[in-house]
């Protein structure tokens, strides 16, 4: 017996050999990155998606490294190649939240039912984060599912009671279950935010119309075309992409939602660069004079918006922060021309018109600031500063009723203006004749 058995120990070594080399020769080659054509595509672009690819090729098992392959890729809008990058990273390392929440960015639109999917794993893996709680709960409220939608609506109301995007998702989830009591409870609570408060007048007036009050229904939907669109709510997930974002078109994209969100400190490296790379473009030369303007670096704003001038002298935008910059410095009778320039390239700039005016005021050419005030108020009929400085003109001129008139419509788009409201009782006033001697 004994000597047969280095016999069957041989034969045993030499099948697992044999299973070894069969399955080495016909296991599945290591998934290489997606290959992508570089015509057409932004140097700068295809140098960060270059330095990423070789970074993969490099780490094949790296989760990190396919998952920043395929943040840089989604950030710049290649959106089935980003797909196939991180379903990688999440099969190398399914305990990070990003690559499901990511995931579920690309497949939103596309395949929303396989994008809920993701941001359950995401929610489960990391549930102490609010974004893809709320990302989750939206899909599901445009799914039609609403009961789970208002419960992780509510839940993040349950950390943050004053939330004014979970506000508004139970506001609609409760609009559609006609639940119009809750509906407008949860909506007035999203009128005042920044970041909610024009989809929630919008949304206002839609429901004032179901309840039948028309005129609620006319009032909401007028303040809400006289709100500017509402800020991008912050995603401390999504972030990073958007930190990745290269290129011309991506560049000043992110750098212009930066500046929306009063966040100029860190658009300006951005632009810096961005201007450094594609010094022709006019409307990134634009952005870094308004990223200086908001920190009140006024030499180096004009120094910018001067070169997009040069760049572009029918950029309405550089003519009319050009015009910002001088009336900033109090030279008013040099910002005018800028803002002649800008109204003339785009008739119904509401703000170039008021600013216009503004500066016709200050150099005592009332007759002009009046023109200037109902220019601005053709364009912008909501515009309550302008009827302001209108009606003290008019005021100014005698024109009493019509002054009146004006006050009393601020009064009404802008019920706490304290300046609106004396100057109406000043001209409300009864006036005390001098008795006759």
């Amino acid at each position: 017996m004994k000597r047969f058995f280095p016999m069957i120990l041989l034969t045993v070594v030499l099948g697992c050999i044999g299973a070894w080399t069969w399955q080495w020769r016909h296991r599945a080659p290591p998934l290489r990155p997606p290959v992508l054509d570089p015509r057409g595509v932004d140097p700068a672009v295809w140098r960060a998606v270059e330095k990423a690819q070789v970074e993969v090729e490099r780490n094949l098992d790296s989760s990190r490294a396919w998952g920043r392959l395929g943040m840089i890729l989604l950030a710049h809008q290649f959106r089935d190649e980003a797909l196939v990058c991180l379903i990688r990273a999440e099969q190398l390392d399914p305990r990070d939240a990003r690559w499901p929440y990511y995931r579920a960015m690309v497949l939103r639109r596309s395949n929303p039912k396989e994008a809920i999917d993701s941001l359950r794993r995401a929610l489960a893996l990391a549930p102490e984060y609010e974004e893809p709680r709320l990302f989750l709960a939206d899909l599901l409220f445009q799914s039609g599912q609403w009961n789970e939608g208002r419960t992780l609506f509510e839940s993040v109301l349950e950390r943050a009671p004053n939330h004014s995007r979970a506000h508004l998702g139970v506001a609609q989830i409760a609009f559609e279950t006609d639940d119009l009591s809750a509906c407008l409870e949860h909506l007035t609570q999203a009128l005042d935010d920044s970041r909610t408060r024009k989809a929630a007048h919008t949304f206002l007036a839609e429901v004032q119309q179901r309840r039948g009050d028309r005129a609620a229904a006319e009032k909401a939907l007028r303040e809400a075309q006289s709100l500017p669109n509402d800020e991008p709510w912050p995603d401390s997930l999504a972030e990073p992409i958007q930190m990745m974002i290269v290129g011309h078109l991506e560049v000043v994209t992110h750098a212009s939602t930066l500046l929306q969100q009063n966040r100029a400190d860190e658009a300006i490296p951005l632009l810096c660069q961005a201007v450094e790379d594609y010094p022709e473009s006019s409307w990134a030369w634009v952005l870094l004079g308004r990223a200086y303007l908001a920190i009140g670096n006024l030499d180096d704003a004009e120094a910018a918006l001067r070169i997009a001038v040069e760049r572009d002298p029918n950029s309405v935008e550089g003519q009319f922060y050009r015009g910002v910059v001088m009336s900033e410095r109090k030279e008013f009778a040099s910002a005018i021309p800028f803002f002649r320039t800008a109204t003339r390239l785009k008739s119904d700039h509401a703000l170039a018109w008021y600013n216009l005016g503004v500066c016709l005021k200050q150099r005592g050419e009332n007759t002009g600031a009046i023109a200037a005030y109902r220019s601005a108020l053709a364009s912008k009929p909501q515009f309550a500063e302008a009827r302001i400085n209108l009606g003290e003109l008019l005021a100014e001129r005698g024109e009493r009723e019509v002054a009146i008139e004006q006050l009393s419509e601020a009064i009404r788009l802008k019920p706490q203006d304290v300046r609106a409201r004396q100057l109406l009782e000043s001209l409300n006033r009864p006036t005390t004749l001098p008795r006759s001697k």
